[in-house]
């Protein structure tokens, strides 16, 4: 009779460290800060990627339409120690990378290409989209993010767009940055000059030196377009301004 109470207490413990496994186990597939969140990439046409909680996955643009070959799976897992996502059924492309995650900053790397994800629910960072009507030339085609870079401690980092308006208030969506070895970078300038006809807008793209990089980010914080390799290094870097 002595024995019951030890046995019962016994079941129960199992019990909860199987409740216990089955959780862990769900919060490590379908972590929150996949699902808690509303991921749009800002390009020509608004790019949404959701991971639900359930497993869930679908990848679509503002149109309507699948993005690239996402509309062949319906489901994915996250593996927390290679911080790769699986998506299901198997087929090409069915793994993306989670590069970098920070407050409503998500870098993955696809198959084809690395993209940055802002979250739509943060009311502070969904502002920072793009005007990429200036974009006659097609300068942005297939570009990572469009952020505000600066320098710390003599580093890049970057910030979402709308970072110099009010920095104290970005301070923690700031990442430190890393340039490739052989990364290209970039000015592009914008003039505006009003017509009888409407403005007129005229480009100019230069092709600029990482010393007359470093000397822009000196004057402060400077907006531009950012292409990111398979590491989540800066490839490429074009200026913006107007």
């Amino acid at each position: 009779m002595k024995k019951r109470p030890i046995i019962s207490g016994i079941v129960l413990l199992v019990i909860f460290m199987l409740a216990g496994c089955e959780t862990g186990k769900k919060t490590d597939f379908y972590p929150r800060f996949l699902t808690e969140h509303e991921w749009t990439h800002y390009t020509y046409c608004d790019e949404t990627i959701d991971f639900y909680d359930n497993g869930d996955y679908s990848y679509h643009c503002a149109c309507g339409e699948p993005v690239g070959n996402s509309d062949l799976f319906d489901s994915y897992q996250y593996n927390n120690k290679t911080k790769q996502i699986t998506l299901s059924p198997k087929g090409p492309g069915d793994n993306i990378q989670v590069l970098r995650y920070s407050p409503s900053r998500l870098l993955l790397c696809f198959s084809d290409g690395v993209k940055e994800f802002i979250d739509q629910k943060d009311p502070l960072v969904s502002k920072s989209r793009p005007n990429l009507d200036y974009d006659i030339e097609n300068y942005t085609q297939a570009f990572s993010s469009y952020s505000e870079l600066l320098t710390e401690d003599g580093e890049w980092a970057s910030a979402p767009a709308g970072y110099h308006q009010s920095p104290s208030r970005y301070q923690n969506y700031i990442v430190k940055e890393t340039i490739s070895d052989d990364a290209s970078f970039y000015f592009w300038h914008v003039t505006e000059k009003e017509t009888e006809e409407g403005p007129q807008f005229s480009h100019t793209l230069k092709k600029i030196t990482l010393t007359q990089a470093n000397s822009l980010l000196e004057k402060g914080p400077a907006p531009a377009y950012l292409w990111y390799g398979k590491t989540g290094k800066i490839e490429k870097a074009v200026f913006f301004s107007i």
